[in-house]
């Protein structure tokens, strides 16, 4: 269309305008040029005016997917990572002894200040032990006093009675030997024993045996005489052999008592011996002058007091009875569980009547303070101080945000996996929401604050891939679309600061990566 348009004007102008100039030179030196002058210029300004429209009506059929306007004001540079809450302080209460549980003071959930009560178990025999070293104590305590203080005019009589005692003891174990009555009443004895056995001796030479009785020896042929001279003859024996009998059993008696006075013979000899080499008790002496200088040691001590040994070994003492009492009250506090700090029993396995259970008997937290440890990635960890502000998100607590502070970044890393990340504790802030510990937790650690920047959404970026510039389409006044190479500052997760080619209020797009939109923004580019 556009050129048989062309041919229509070109033949017009030939037709009317060149052939009726006459001459030949006019003709064709000034006409047949204006002519093709003309043709040109038209065929220009009629490209431009179909190229314009074109390009208006293929810029009223682009989809916009998404647009936003170039903002000006705060823009802040945040770190995210995520973590748990976990508590200030969190510890594993046991009781360090044995035995049954007789009272639990505190349940789960329930707040303790420091040094409550929390459990107890039984202590009778420890408060058995504590009374006995009590009792040890007062009475090395009045050794020690004893020792110390000043003799008493009525101590050193006691004393010196005691030794007076103890000579009059060592004399009288040193006169233990046999006087001559002594030693004559120990003959006399010794006379009276043999004289006992010569009166025995006599005694068993007049014992003699009777000889067997005769029997009587008649034959009458009278049956009748003869059983009664045989009843008569069987008398006789059995009288005969008692007789015999008796006087074998007397004689055997007077043995026996001979034997006796014979041993009591040889005994009351030895104790004549004995009585005449016996000298002084040696066992009764050395008693009395071990007596004796125990009693000099004590009047010497009482009077002149204890030497720096004595005073020594009785403050050791003294210094272990009053040991012995803390040992015992210390293992009786081992009986009683207390709250080492102020926070919440969160949970509390002790029950009345049993023995405590292996290992954790109770958890203990302090919930004044949450902490958050979150790791961050290497690259990022330069940007990261202490100080630093926080944004956190609870997964539990979807419409609430909370605050916090980085308090600790750590100075050696972590590996998880192929990743090499450094822990950052973040403390967060004191806050009315129901937090807990061991909540999911997304952090984002504020590394730089930034106003009064020119910024636009992430989103509305591309970057080339070659030459790693930056570019955004703008929607310009007569509503068509410019791809505008911009400078980059700082970014976020959501927006990147503009640092040039772009000024508040402008509005980017986002177009779809087509050919017809690709086809106008060229067309676009190439009329400007």
């Amino acid at each position: 269309m556009y050129f048989l348009l062309i041919l229509i004007i070109t033949y017009l102008l030939y037709r009317f305008l060149i052939r009726r100039l006459r001459w030949r030179a006019l003709r064709f030196g000034i006409g047949i040029p204006l002519m093709t002058l003309f043709v040109v210029g038209f065929s220009i300004v009629w490209g431009v005016m179909t190229a314009d429209a074109r390009t208006q009506d293929a810029a009223s059929t682009v989809t916009v997917l998404d647009e936003a306007q170039v903002q000006q004001g705060a823009l802040q540079v945040t770190i995210s990572s995520t973590g748990q809450i976990q508590p200030n302080r969190q510890v594993a209460l046991a009781f360090a002894g044995s035995g049954l549980v007789t009272d639990v003071y505190v349940e789960e959930g329930q707040t303790v200040q420091a040094g409550d009560l929390i459990a107890k178990l039984d202590s009778a025999d420890l408060d058995r032990l504590i009374d006995q070293a009590t009792i040890a104590l007062g009475l090395q305590e009045a050794v020690y006093n004893a020792l110390t203080s000043p003799p008493s005019e009525y101590d050193i009589a006691v004393a010196q009675a005691a030794l007076d005692a103890a000579r009059a003891q060592y004399n009288a174990a040193a006169s233990t030997a046999p006087t001559a009555y002594q030693e004559e009443i120990a003959r006399l004895q010794t006379e009276i024993a043999r004289n006992r056995l010569w009166q025995a001796q006599l005694s068993r030479d007049s014992i003699t045996i009777p000889e067997p009785s005769p029997q009587l020896d008649v034959d009458t042929g009278n049956d009748n005489v003869d059983d009664v001279v045989d009843g008569i003859n069987a008398a006789i024996s059995a009288q005969s052999r008692a007789q015999i009998a008796a006087a074998q059993a007397q004689l055997r008696q007077a043995e026996s008592s001979l034997e006796q006075f014979d041993y009591g013979v040889a005994i009351a000899d030895t104790n004549y011996q004995s009585t005449l080499n016996r000298g002084a008790d040696f066992g009764s002496v050395n008693s009395a002058l071990a007596g004796i200088t125990q009693a000099e040691i004590a009047l010497e001590n009482l009077v002149n007091g204890p030497d720096a040994i004595q005073l020594e070994l009785a403050n050791i003492d003294l210094e272990n009875s009053r040991y012995a009492i803390e040992l015992a009250e210390y293992n009786r506090s081992q009986s009683e569980l207390h709250a080492p700090f102020d926070g919440v029993l969160v949970q509390n396995n002790f029950v009345i009547g049993q023995t405590p259970p292996q290992g954790v008997g109770a958890i203990l937290i302090d919930n004044s303070v949450f902490y958050v440890d979150m790791p961050v990635d290497e690259v990022d960890i330069v940007d990261v101080q202490v100080g630093q502000r926080v944004t956190l998100r609870v997964d539990a607590l979807p419409d609430q945000e909370l605050g916090g502070e980085v308090v600790q970044v750590a100075y050696t890393p972590t590996r998880l996996g192929q990743l090499v990340v450094y822990n950052v504790r973040i403390q967060v802030d004191a806050t009315s929401a129901p937090v807990r510990a061991g909540m999911s937790v997304t952090g984002d650690i504020i590394v730089q604050d930034k106003s009064d920047v020119v910024y636009v959404p992430n989103r509305f970026i591309r970057i080339d891939r070659i030459t790693l510039d930056a570019f955004v389409t703008v929607e310009l006044a007569d509503g068509t679309y410019e791809e505008r190479l911009v400078l980059l500052g700082a970014r976020n997760d959501t927006d990147s600061e503009i640092l040039a080619g772009l000024e508040a209020g402008e509005r980017v797009v986002l177009l779809p990566q087509s050919s017809t939109t690709s086809g106008v923004l060229r067309e676009q580019m190439a009329n400007n």
